[in-house]
């Protein structure tokens, strides 16, 4: 057994080695089976790196602070400096033609450990990994093409406090590795922690995974986690779009999260640099709501520093690789402040969140930072979260507007649950920055020098979703996945009113119905070779007949105008859909095409009614839905009001812009009645002669409609004019 076992092993050694497909991420899984465990290797404890309690508690204390101030990366370990020649010292096992290097690191208590090597060279036919004692958290593979030009690499964070490294090497490469550690870090705080079981974030906070983060997936795909300042702390940040859309990976990030050593609100060359070892984790994600901790993730090593601006808290990066499959996220630079924001985010390292402020951002007035330094009125966005939160380690995220497109990034705020105040450089002012290359974004994020305002968000792949948009109750219909990338598996996702019926991975793929009302699909891209991945759009499905329809258009209506009304349907037109409209009785009927209609009103009498729509699809007819419409206010006719506002009163006449005689007037019969605001009538009378007088002087202030009816003396409704006019009382 043990032969097979080791035979297995070889073949996947080789299998990978001799892949032409090179891949720069390392993976991280929680599927693969540990290396050292096929061999039923012999346990030996290399290593031993203790933190004392009495320094955990300073540093805790140190943290608590820091929360406090709401502007400061989260840590999470502490460096401990140690010397270890991994060649050397490791425990060497020769199995053929191949050697299995494994050495074993213990710190005692610890949540987590990360590494660092400051001397790090695989030579063409080796890889590395490294995994928790329980063998339950993989790292790696990390190969030759993971070398950085400055020998330095960082790992990810392994949880647990005992670790194995283990590197295979095949015979047969003159080539010697080069492994060297410098440090390694002791978390002590657990960032895969309970209750959440994958993290400590505040219960308030939100996985994207949710239903509130249905219509965000996309943007969330190119939000990353960051590990940096030696591996201790994190923070967030998000790759973006540019003008070129050459998927070139800048990644948008806080000023602050570089700004750590000797804060000082400016970055010395040191800190510019520092990005050129940083860890960048993209897809870190729980597959469902409140599900299990992310699973397959992928992680890329070293940045480029392009750009920074303290005012703003922006710092523009270049990854030094780009993942095969990835989202670039839009942005926009205009001033006018947006509508709402949604925040996407990992705090305290936990997997990704989202947060919604439901209101207009606000602009910020000058802000003094815990840390010493001031950003000027009007550089940041002021954003009050009604749903989730952000933390430390949010540092750096975007806030994006209604359009999907990024507007700013996350400087900080107060600690808490909605509702809380938080704060986000802006987009708009980092665009031109401080004047420089190097202190602003429109260079880098405008290379074409195109001058627009704004870019959609945009993946690397050119996949669509098609099929029809509605199923029948009980019914099933298949969807298929176009231009599919080779080597690469897709995966189906789908609301909880459909049913896959195929295989998943399937393309194309059977859904089937099973409650009435709108759902969804959407699919999921996975590149075989590093595990990256675009989120397609979520493609709407109806099931059953049209209960969801509005009718847009004018409600009050003027005499003798055209108005156009739209039925709104989910999903939007189809050919196939028959619209059968409704509408008052003396209205005419103008012109009908798809899923709008043009009508007239009458001349004279406009009334109260319905302009309805009931419209039929594949699963039948549903029941109409309409707008009520009415005579409005003020639509230049026969009369006027003056003063208005008024106070003691207010005159009704004759408008002098109507080419109408004192005499055509006269030859009418007019009465008026007057509502307030609770539709109660407050004043009824037979007008004798204009202008006519209405005593106001004892209305409470307030809004007030003035109704008239004109009528041709000793004639019928049907020759009566009906006019409104809103006044103003106030005194």
């Amino acid at each position: 057994m043990k032969n097979k076992k080791l035979s297995f092993l070889l073949v996947l050694v080789l299998l990978f080695l001799i892949n032409d497909k090179v891949i720069p991420q390392v993976v991280h899984s929680q599927h693969r089976t540990p290396i050292a465990r096929i061999q039923q290797r012999t346990k030996k404890l290399h290593k031993i790196c203790s933190l004392p309690s009495n320094e955990i508690n300073n540093l805790l204390k140190q943290d608590s602070i820091e929360v406090k101030a709401g502007d400061y990366p989260f840590r999470f370990g502490k460096n401990i400096d140690v010397d270890i020649d991994f060649i050397k010292e490791s425990t060497l096992d020769i199995k053929g033609d191949t050697s299995f290097y494994t050495y074993e690191i213990n710190s005692p208590s610890a949540f987590s450990i990360n590494l660092i090597f400051d001397q790090f060279g695989l030579n063409n036919n080796s890889s590395l990994y490294i995994y928790n004692s329980e063998g339950d958290f993989v790292y790696g593979p990390v190969t030759s093409v993971n070398n950085a030009s400055n020998g330095i690499f960082w790992t990810d964070i392994i949880k647990g406090d005992h670790i194995v490294i283990e590197l295979i090497e095949l015979n047969n490469n003159n080539k010697k590795n080069q492994l060297h550690i410098s440090s390694v870090i002791h978390g002590y705080k657990d960032i895969f922690a309970i209750p959440n079981n994958y993290g400590d974030s505040y219960s308030c906070n939100i996985d994207i995974a949710c239903s509130q983060g249905n219509d965000w997936r996309v943007e969330g795909n190119a939000v990353a986690m960051l590990i940096l300042a030696n591996g201790t702390r994190l923070c967030s940040g998000s790759l973006i779009n540019n003008t070129a859309n050459d998927f070139k990976s800048y990644l948008l990030t806080a000023f602050h999260c570089l700004d750590i050593g000797a804060t000082n609100c400016s970055l010395t060359d040191a800190e510019k640099s520092a990005p050129n070892n940083w860890l960048f984790r993209l897809h870190y994600e729980s597959p469902t709501c409140g599900g299990v901790e992310g699973t397959d993730y992928i992680t890329i090593n070293g940045a480029s520093f392009r750009a920074a601006y303290q005012p703003t808290d922006f710092a523009l990066l270049e990854l030094m690789t780009t993942p095969i499959f990835a989202t670039y996220s839009g942005w926009q630079r205009n001033s006018s402040a947006a509508s709402s924001g949604v925040g996407i985010h990992h705090p305290v390292g936990d997997v990704k969140k989202i947060s919604f402020d439901n209101h207009t951002l606000t602009y910020a007035s000058q802000i003094y930072w815990s840390d010493g330094c001031t950003t000027p009125a009007n550089t940041h966005w002021q954003v009050g979260f009604d749903e989730g939160t952000t933390e430390g380690g949010s540092s750096g995220s975007p806030i994006l507007n209604p359009n999907h497109r990024i507007v700013g990034q996350l400087h900080g705020g107060y600690p808490g649950c909605p509702p809380v105040t938080k704060y986000y450089g802006r987009f708009d002012k980092s665009w031109t920055g401080g004047g420089t290359n190097t202190t602003r974004l429109s260079n880098w994020i405008d290379p074409t020098s195109s001058g627009v305002t704004y870019l959609n968000t945009k993946y690397s792949i050119s996949s669509t979703i098609s099929g029809s948009f509605v199923i029948c109750l009980g019914y099933s219909s298949s969807y298929t996945v176009n231009n599919v990338p080779s080597n690469s598996t897709i995966f189906w996702e789908n609301s909880s009113n459909l049913t896959r019926i195929s295989a998943q991975s399937s393309n194309p793929c059977t859904f089937s119905s099973t409650a009435n009302g709108l759902g969804w699909i959407r699919v999921k891209i996975r590149n075989n070779t590093d595990n990256s991945f675009v989120t397609l759009p979520q493609y709407p499905i109806w099931v059953g007949k049209f209960d969801a329809t509005v009718v847009t258009g004018q409600a009050a209506v003027c005499p003798d105008e055209l108005y156009t009304y739209i039925a709104k349907v989910p999903g939007g037109h189809s050919s196939s859909y028959n619209y059968d409209w409704t509408y008052p009785g003396n209205w005419i009927w103008q012109a009908e095409m798809e899923n709008w209609i043009r009508l007239k009103t009458p001349k004279y009498n406009p009334q109260y009614g319905t302009v309805r729509v009931a419209i039929t699809n594949a699963c039948g007819t549903a029941g109409p839905s309409g707008i009520t419409v009415y005579p409005g206010y003020n639509c230049g006719g026969y009369y006027m009001a003056f003063p208005n506002p008024g106070s003691n009163y207010v005159d009704i006449d004759v408008n002098p812009k109507m080419s109408t005689s004192m005499e055509e007037i006269y030859n009418n019969d007019i009465s008026l009645s007057l509502y307030n605001k609770m539709g109660t009538v407050v004043l009824n009378s037979n007008v004798e002669s204009l202008p006519y007088r209405i005593d106001t002087s004892v209305l409470p202030n307030g809004e007030y409609v003035v109704k008239i009816i004109t009528r041709k003396k000793g004639g019928t409704e049907k020759d009566q004019r009906i006019e409104s006019l809103k006044i103003t009382v106030n005194h």
